[in-house]
């Protein structure tokens, strides 16, 4: 599935670029299309919840 994987790069994008709605958007869509996924993708799927949490209380704060 490509999908997941065009989220996961885009929001890599927005945040170097520093679009961090858009880095969220794209981060939130990945972990739930690989909620599911294959057990050694977890590891993914786990950075990318660790980012939107961290992201999430950096918008907060602003």
């Amino acid at each position: 599935m490509i999908r997941p994987l065009a989220h996961e790069r885009l929001a890599g994008v927005y945040l170097a670029l520093g679009d961090t709605t858009a880095a969220l958007k794209h981060l939130a869509a990945f972990a739930e299309l690989w909620d599911q996924a294959d057990p050694a993708l977890q590891p993914r799927v786990e950075s990318a919840r660790r980012a939107l949490e961290r992201l999430t209380g950096e918008t907060a704060e602003r």
